[in-house]
């Protein structure tokens, strides 16, 4: 089953069972590569997939998802497209660290 992950409560609600940092995780309404490797990387986690598998459902080669996550790498328009149809993740809070008021 796949989580969507939109939103500051669901992440909130799953930081008591990772290990990633949760100010990282909080909107901070400006753009940051290394934020948004921490969010692709919390998606995953979030999921209960390796690298691998993360890799395998967005058609990219497992050293992308490593070299993303780890600050070497940027994510391509390619894998954000991929990210939002496979997770149904929010772009905007993908990139920016909250939801997108209309």
């Amino acid at each position: 089953m796949i989580n969507k992950i939109s939103d500051g409560k669901a992440l909130v609600d799953l930081y008591n069972n990772s290990n990633i940092e949760l100010i990282t995780l909080l909107p901070s309404n400006q753009f940051s590569w290394t934020e948004t490797a921490i969010r692709l990387k919390f998606i995953r986690v979030a999921n209960n997939l390796s690298q691998a598998q993360f890799a395998d459902s967005l058609g990219v080669f497992r050293n992308v998802i490593l070299n993303i996550e780890s600050g070497k790498r940027k994510l391509s328009v390619d894998i954000l497209v991929k990210l939002v149809e496979v997770y149904s993740i929010d772009l905007h809070w993908l990139l920016f660290g909250e939801k997108l008021s209309r």
